[in-house]
C-alpha cells in the first residue's frame, strides 16, 4: 500500500467524508480562496442592508409623526379677510383638505348693479312741492266756496260765482261765525246775536254794558260761541267754556279771537302782536317783540298754531307755515281787514276794506264781491253750502 505521505500534493483528491485537511493544487486553492472572499463580501452586504432596511422602517413611525404634527402651508387669505388661527387635527382634516377656497371669497361683495342707479334714488323734478299746497284747483274752488265776506250792510257775499249773496238784515254788524251743525251767527256793535239758516241764538250782550263788541268765534263743538270785546273780556254762550279774559288798559286793544284746534281753548291777539292762550290753546311765540309796520288786525287758526294778519297785509306765523304776504309778493290795494284759513290749512286768504281778495298756497284767479256803494268788506266767515 501506498503511504499517502509519499502522494504529491497535486494527487490528493479526498475522501468524501473526510474531515482532515486535505491538499489542492495551488491554482484550485487561489480560486476557491477567491470565491469565499467574494461570497463574504456579498454576504457583508447584505447583512448591511438589512440592517439599513430595518434602521429604515423603524423611522417611519417617527417621520409620519413627524409630517403629521407639522403644520400645512398656510393659504394667503384674500384681502380683508380674516387669518384662520385653528389648525385642523391631522385624522380628521389634511392639511389638503382645507383649501383656501374656504375663506369668504371677494365675490360675496354686492356687486356695484346691485345698488339702486342714481336716477331710481333721486326724486324727479316734478315730486317737489309745487307753490300751492292745494291738491288741485278744483279742490281749491271747493275750499273757497266755504268762504263768504261779511260786508258792512250784513250781507254774506260769497267766493263762489253763481252763489247768491245772503242777507242778515243786521244794521251794523260787526263779525260773524259758523255754526257747526248748520248755519251762522253774526253779532252786531250792540252785542246782539242773530241765527241764521238754521242758526239759533245762545245769549247776547245786550244787556251789559263794556268796551266795544271785536269778534266773535264759535266753539269747536260748535253748539257754542265766544264775544270778544276790545278790553280783552271774553263771554262764553253755549256748550262754549268760561276760560277767562284779559284786562288790558289804555294804548292796546284786542282785535282777534281764534279757536284752538283740540279741546276747549282760544287764543286771543292784540294790536301790538300779542298773543294769550287760554284753555287748551298751546303758549307760542308772537310777535310783541317786533318792531311792526302796521297794527295786527286779525288772527286765525291753523291746525297746530296760527297767523296774525297786519293792516299792511304782513302775516307772521306761528306753528305754522309761512305762504307768504300782502306785502312783498302781493301788495294790497288797501287796508287788509280779515283773515280766513282754507281747509285743512292748504293756505289762507286775505280780504281788504274795498273787498279786494289775495290767496297764498292756493294760486286761484279769484273775482271780487260785488259790493254796492259804501258798502265795506269787515270779515270772512266760513259757511258751508253742501
Amino acid at each position: 500500500m501506498t503511504d499517502l505521505d509519499e502522494i504529491p500534493d497535486w494527487e490528493v483528491i479526498g475522501l468524501a467524508g473526510d474531515r482532515s485537511p486535505g491538499r489542492w493544487p495551488g491554482p484550485a486553492r487561489l480560486l476557491i480562496a477567491a470565491l469565499a472572499a467574494t461570497a463574504l463580501f456579498l454576504l457583508g452586504v447584505l447583512v448591511g442592508r438589512v440592517a439599513e432596511d430595518d434602521v429604515d422602517a423603524a423611522a417611519v413611525p417617527d417621520r409620519l409623526a413627524e409630517s403629521a404634527s407639522a403644520p400645512p402651508v398656510t393659504a394667503i387669505a384674500p384681502a380683508g379677510a380674516a387669518a384662520v388661527a385653528t389648525t385642523a387635527p391631522p385624522t380628521t382634516a389634511p392639511p389638503t383638505t382645507a383649501p383656501a377656497t374656504t375663506a369668504a371669497p371677494p365675490t360675496t361683495t354686492p356687486p356695484p348693479t346691485a345698488s339702486a342707479p342714481p336716477t331710481t334714488v333721486a326724486a324727479p323734478a316734478t315730486t317737489t312741492a309745487p307753490p300751492t299746497t292745494v291738491a288741485s284747483v278744483e279742490a281749491a274752488h271747493q275750499a273757497l266756496r266755504n268762504w263768504w265776506v261779511l260786508t258792512s250792510s250784513g250781507r254774506l257775499v260769497s267766493l263762489e260765482a253763481g252763489l247768491a249773496p245772503k242777507h242778515s238784515e243786521v244794521e251794523a254788524p260787526v263779525d260773524a261765525t259758523d255754526a257747526d251743525r248748520g248755519g251762522w251767527w253774526v253779532i252786531d256793535s250792540e252785542g246782539r246775536v242773530t241765527g241764521w239758516d238754521g242758526a239759533d241764538s245762545l245769549g247776547d250782550l245786550t244787556a251789559a254794558d263794556g268796551a266795544p263788541i271785536v269778534a266773535i268765534t264759535s266753539s269747536n263743538a260748535g253748539d257754542g260761541y265766544w264775544v270778544l270785546r276790545s278790553d280783552g273780556t271774553v263771554t262764553a254762550f253755549g256748550d262754549a267754556a268760561d276760560l277767562g279774559s284779559l284786562s288790558l288798559g289804555d294804548g292796546v286793544e284786542a282785535v282777534g279771537l281764534a279757536a284752538a284746534p283740540v279741546g276747549a281753548g282760544y287764543w286771543i291777539a292784540l294790536d301790538n302782536g300779542t298773543v294769550v292762550p287760554f284753555g287748551t290753546a298751546p303758549s307760542l311765540p308772537d310777535a310783541r317783540d317786533l318792531a311792526l309796520a302796521a297794527p295786527i288786525v286779525d288772527i286765525a287758526a291753523g291746525m297746530t298754531g296760527y297767523w296774525l294778519l297786519g293792516a299792511d297785509g304782513g302775516i307772521f306765523n306761528y306753528g305754522e307755515e309761512f305762504l307768504g304776504s300782502g306785502v312783498a309778493e302781493q301788495p294790497l290795494p288797501g287796508p287788509a281787514r280779515a283773515l280766513g284759513v282754507l281747509d285743512d290749512g292748504a293756505g289762507y286768504l286775505i280780504v281788504t276794506t274795498d273787498g279786494e281778495l289775495s290767496t297764498f298756497g292756493a294760486e286761484l284767479d279769484l273775482v271780487p264781491p260785488s259790493l254796492d256803494q259804501d258798502e265795506q268788506a269787515i270779515g270772512l266767515v266760513r259757511f258751508f253750502v253742501g
